[in-house]
């Protein structure tokens, strides 16, 4: 049965045509898909990540004031981003910045900051990767104090790595350090990621490096 909200073929129409084809709105930009019906396979780190969440969102309704939110609005006007679809600038939510906020901080093992920070966020971390057997050794170096976030994926061209699932998802509290990853299959392609997460929730631009063991 067609469960289509607004006129099929207008700029807002979404929901499900029928078994295997579905609406959907994004971006200003209406688009027809197959449907696939989600997998959920409920991992320890998907829970962790939803737990998280929960805890951000409630944070915003019960224990800020009405000076904290007022704070967060008057940060998130000035809080430009790009989408990255239409390459245009974005002004988020206040509440939806502040759940990102609150959430790294959270993972990193901060406090949950209740006011929204007022300095730059942390300048990107330089990385390099050396074979060492058959893995990979990952250094890197942090220009400020923070929790350094590593991610490894075997590359793609489809997937955004920071996006897709990883191997590795650790928290290193070192402006200089390093971390031994093994095995690793010869002759593929893998990605490693870095960024740093402040004290007050803000994260770096990612650094990545690529590399093909032998």
């Amino acid at each position: 049965m067609s469960k289509v909200r607004r006129p099929l073929g207008s700029d807002g129409a979404s929901g499900k045509m029928d078994e295997e084809t579905i609406f959907s709105h994004r971006h200003g930009i209406t688009y027809r898909k197959r449907f696939a019906k989600p997998k959920q396979p409920n991992t320890k780190a998907q829970k962790e990540s939803r737990k998280t969440f929960t805890g951000a969102l409630r944070s915003w309704q019960r224990d800020l004031d009405d000076e904290d939110r007022a704070a967060w609005r008057a940060f998130a006007r000035k809080h430009k981003e790009i989408d990255p679809f239409t390459l245009t600038p974005l002004q988020p939510p206040a509440h939806s910045l502040y759940i990102r906020l609150a959430s790294q901080a959270k993972r990193a093992g901060y406090p949950v900051p209740k006011r929204p920070p007022s300095s730059p966020r942390p300048q990107p971390i330089s990385l390099s990767l050396k074979p060492k057997g058959k893995g990979v050794k990952l250094s890197w170096k942090a220009e400020e104090e923070g929790v350094v976030e590593l991610r490894m994926a075997e590359t793609q061209a489809w997937v955004n790595p920071w996006q897709s699932l990883f191997r590795i998802k650790a928290y290193v509290p070192a402006k200089i350090g390093e971390h031994f990853l093994a095995p690793l299959a010869p002759g593929k392609k893998y990605t490693f990621l870095a960024r740093v997460l402040a004290p007050d929730g803000q994260a770096s631009l990612v650094s990545w490096k690529d590399i093909v063991l032998t």
